[in-house]
């Protein structure tokens, strides 16, 4: 996703979905997913609450890129 202002991603993601990639070291630590949390809202518009927001969090070890060959690689 490109470096898009607050505003436009408040506008693209309402009634949408946001993902966010997550190592996983950073998964199984309560403080860094309410750090990351936190900067998420942040870039949204709203550090107080993700009112219409769908906020997804994937560990990337477990995402999988296939490319136009059909060739599957892993993360994000």
């Amino acid at each position: 996703m490109p470096d898009l202002k607050a505003a436009e991603l408040r506008t693209a993601a309402r009634g949408g979905v946001v993902h966010v990639s997550v190592p996983a070291s950073a998964s199984n630590n309560l403080a860094m997913m309410q750090k990351i949390t936190a900067n998420v809202l942040g870039k949204l518009g709203c550090l107080g609450c993700h009112s219409g927001f769908d906020i997804r969090f994937h560990n990337e070890e477990l995402n999988f890129k296939a490319d136009i060959k059909g060739e599957i690689t892993q993360g994000h």
